[in-house]
């Protein structure tokens, strides 16, 4: 009997076809679903860190109740002193990040709020964000990731420092001097602040869609 037409070779050549055809099957799905795969790690850091409500007592920045002091911010090459021109027809909500070049958390926040950025809008809230960052840093963010959230580049601190929520554990000598609390002013179309969601621990943050209740609670009523 010729060798290469034996059954066992002929069982070999159907069990390498069947091998061949599911690792290429296997292949195809990693490349269908790795955007999925992708975001298991992030998602898997995601968990604890962010929260559905501010329930600590900490509480820095603007008294509730006061007039918004403004800003001396940096937006698309100008400068920023108030947020008239990003509210919405119920009011705003300024975002603060400690860094988008050095925090993890403060990159998945920002995802997170862009997926949500067409129900703020919807719910006639404009939404805005700060942080240190320089504005290139902030650029080459939002286009990898698809960022449409206004930017405000505060690399000076001194919004930080009119807002007053510079993070006290940093003095004036340390490289991290003005770096800001994380949280979010919610701010009437009176340009008023009506509401606060800042955390005592620094590893966790309100989560985008909890950001999102509260502000429409206080703007809508």
């Amino acid at each position: 009997m010729d060798e290469d037409k034996s059954p066992g070779n002929d069982i070999m050549k159907k069990v390498s076809k069947i091998v061949i055809g599911l690792i290429l099957l296997g292949m195809i799905a990693l490349a269908w679903h790795r955007e999925f795969l992708l975001e298991l790690p992030y998602n898997w850091f995601a968990q604890g860190i962010f929260v559905s409500e501010d329930t600590d007592s900490f509480d820095p920045g603007p008294v509730a109740g006061s007039h918004f002091p403004g800003l001396q911010a940096e937006y698309n090459g100008g400068r920023v002193t108030l947020l008239t021109d990003f509210a919405g027809a119920a009011g705003t909500v300024l975002v603060v990040l400690r860094s988008l070049a050095k925090s993890t958390i403060c990159q998945q926040q920002l995802v997170q709020l862009e997926a949500l950025y067409p129900q703020f809008s919807a719910a006639g809230i404009g939404l805005v964000v700060i942080s240190p960052d320089e504005p290139f840093v902030q650029d080459t963010f939002a286009t990898e990731y698809g960022i449409t959230i206004p930017l405000l580049s505060d690399t000076a601190a001194l919004s930080t420092i009119t807002l007053g929520i510079q993070n006290q554990a940093y003095s004036r000598s340390d490289r991290l001097y003005g770096t800001p609390y994380a949280g979010s002013l919610v701010i009437s179309r009176d340009q008023r602040i009506v509401g606060k969601l800042f955390l005592e621990n620094d590893n966790t943050r309100v989560d985008a869609a909890a950001t999102l209740s509260f502000a429409r609670h206080l703007l809508q009523h």
